[in-house]
């Protein structure tokens, strides 16, 4: 801009003839009151003012610093908690448009920018160590300052966030660590120790109860065998004592026949010798001994059967040796044993098994099984002596085992027995004499002798069914 006066020693017609020819270039011209103004845009230059950085305030603990205590460097002792420093861009042409970076070297990521709003850096709770505080400013048209300010920040350590101190602190911890391992080791030991007398002292008294359960059970076996013996030869003595007084009655009646027949020979004898003897005579002689002799032979072959088929009985209860067996004769001999033997009850056999099914087994443990449910139902089903029937159902499985069921219908079994029934000594009926181990003989005999299973299912007044599962052909 260029402005012209009558002062300057030109004419004011020339002066503004020459400005009205410069018009042409783009140049402006205003006239006033000391003359003409004239104005050239090119000859316009861009703001390019750097503003100089200062640090108008410094606060630490909220308590302003003085300058002469940080222009070279700010030191913070470890008491210290935080710090702000305010600063500006010494730009006065529009401060409001000025902005500002900082960030603090070792704690800020990335440049922190504000605007002239808010020129104030605060920080707080800083690790010790070594920091440099950072900040940049720009001038109204955006342009920011080639070199920032930088003031060093010295964060000192308290005497617990010293290397010296951190060390220290690992030994001590070390040195519990050692201390509280060998304690513990130590009590540890000792508790070995207290173990080992604990396990050696139960280790003893185990010896000694395992030596007397040992002694015990031996006891109880040669009981429980002894037992069983006697229960065996109890059932076989009640079997030998209605077999006698069954053969007894057809002796009895043939002994009967024979006496009667020699009677009446002796009376033929005498009317021969005296000459006495008459036709009709002769007639009932032999009429009477044709009737005794058929008696007699009648009599004396039931006899000779009840003989022979309690000969194999006893002979298969007594020995129990392993042979070959028609299942269907062996249960008609052994059903007719026991109807013998309790031929005083009004207990009916129903027995169901097929025609010539043969057995490699033992015979004798078979017998003394069915005649131990028999003798069970016969003392428990049946106590008020009212008639029954027993079932026995054979039959033989694809898998070559023999499913053999005996059931009676009597009073049955309680729920809350069931699960004892085959548990040694276990009775309902201790008082009147009874031992419980007939039922547990069977169980032993069905899983070891027949090795075999059993289950037995029963209810209250339904009666109760016991049914066995054994191979046909027994193991070696």
């Amino acid at each position: 801009m260029q402005e012209l006066s009558r002062a300057d020693g030109i004419d004011i017609g020339t002066a503004w003839y020459r400005s009205y020819a410069r018009l042409s270039s783009g140049q402006l011209m205003f006239g006033g009151s000391r003359g003409v103004a004239l104005i050239d845009p090119a000859r316009f230059r861009s703001w390019q003012f750097q503003p100089p950085l200062v640090i108008s305030e410094l606060r630490v603990d909220s308590v302003v610093q003085e300058s002469g205590r940080w222009r070279s460097g700010l030191t913070m002792d470890a008491d210290s908690r935080s710090f702000s420093i305010e600063f500006a861009a010494l730009d006065y042409s529009a401060p409001l448009r000025n902005r500002y970076a900082h960030r603090l070297v070792g704690y800020d990521e990335d440049w922190i920018e504000t605007d002239a709003t808010r020129r104030i850096a605060s920080y707080s709770k800083l690790w010790p160590g070594d920091y440099t505080f950072e900040v940049r400013g720009s001038n109204r048209v955006g342009t920011w300052t080639a070199q920032p300010l930088q003031i060093a920040v010295q964060v000192l350590p308290a005497y617990w966030q010293t290397p010296w101190f951190a060390l220290l602190a690992l030994l001590g911890i070390g040195f519990l660590i050692y201390l509280g391992y060998h304690l513990n080791l130590a009590k540890v030991r000792r508790h070995e120790h207290e173990l080992e007398l604990m396990v050696e002292q139960r280790t003893h008294e185990l010896s000694e109860a395992k030596e007397r359960a040992e002694t015990a059970l031996v006891r109880l076996t040669d009981a429980q065998q002894q037992l069983v013996a006697s229960e065996k030869m109890a059932s076989l003595g009640q079997l030998v004592a209605g077999v006698a007084h069954e053969i007894n009655t057809p002796l009895g009646i043939a002994l009967t026949a024979a006496s009667v027949q020699s009677e009446q020979l002796r009376t033929l004898r005498q009317r021969v010798q005296s000459h006495t003897l008459k036709s009709t005579d002769l007639d009932q002689y032999i009429a009477t001994a044709s009737q005794a002799g058929k008696l007699v032979d009648d009599h004396i072959a039931r006899a000779a059967h009840l003989v022979r088929s309690f000969k194999q009985v006893s002979v298969d209860r007594s020995t129990d040796e392993r042979r070959r067996f028609d299942l269907l004769n062996f249960l008609q001999e052994l059903i007719e044993n026991m109807e013998l033997a309790w031929k005083r009850r009004s207990i009916r056999f129903e027995l169901s098994c097929p025609p010539d099914l043969m057995l490699d087994n033992y015979p004798g443990t078979l017998g003394q099984i069915i005649t131990t449910f028999a003798q069970n139902a016969l003392q428990h089903a049946y106590q008020d002596q009212r008639p029954g029937m027993l079932g026995i159902h054979a039959t033989a499985l694809a898998d070559g085992q023999i499913e053999l069921r005996f059931s009676d219908d009597g009073s049955g079994i309680a729920a809350s027995d069931m699960p004892r029934v085959f548990e040694p000594f276990f009775t309902t009926r201790r008082s009147d004499g009874f031992i419980g181990l007939g039922l547990h003989t069977v169980f032993n005999l069905v899983n070891g002798r027949l090795h075999g299973q059993i289950d037995v299912d029963s209810s209250p007044g339904q009666g109760t069914r016991f049914t066995l599962r054994f191979p046909k052909d027994a193991p070696p």
